[in-house]
């Protein structure tokens, strides 16, 4: 999970529909199951279903190369250390037919970026931020699962330190 772009579900991995993150290049991702990986530190594995808004998390090393493009847990950070990603906004899409991946992405990034300011102090056009987003595909959407998870990131690349929350960055 981290940048990404209104073009990012383009990619046929999808078919498995299990829920979608996006990766460093605006590549969408299915979220589904990615075995624990250990980066050292202050890090505990998390499922992203557990991700609270105020979290911090380093994305998954594999995510970029997943032959299934399944993801299921992060690495949670304390936000004073070095980490890719903080949790800025949750939501819950409504009920009914699953619309399909493009739909349900575009809903999730009109909601992410209607909450960013919000949470960071800056607008989007204007932040050094990029937002990311997780959301149900069709069958998690089937599951009943209708969450959705929007976290920042640099978007040069660089680690963030700290909270982005009221950072204006």
């Amino acid at each position: 999970m981290a940048g990404c772009s209104d073009d990012s579900a383009d990619d046929p991995s999808f078919a498995d529909g299990n829920g979608t993150a996006t990766d460093d290049d605006g590549t969408a991702t299915d979220i589904a199951s990615l075995a624990d990986t250990d980066q050292g530190g202050d890090a505990d594995s998390i499922d992203v279903d557990q991700l609270d808004v105020g979290d911090c998390f380093n994305e998954p090393p594999e995510i970029a190369g997943l032959a299934d493009g399944n993801v299921r847990t992060v690495e949670q950070i304390d936000c004073p250390q070095e980490h890719d990603s903080e949790v800025y906004y949750i939501g819950v899409l409504g009920e009914g037919v699953y619309p399909g991946d493009q739909a349900v992405e575009d809903l999730v990034v009109a909601a992410c970026i209607d909450q960013f300011a919000a949470f960071v102090g800056a607008s989007y056009e204007t932040s050094n931020l990029e937002i990311s987003y997780l959301y149900p595909g069709e069958t998690s959407w089937e599951e009943q699962d209708r969450g959705f998870v929007c976290s920042v990131f640099d978007l040069n690349g660089n680690p963030l330190q700290g909270s982005m929350n009221n950072s204006g960055y």
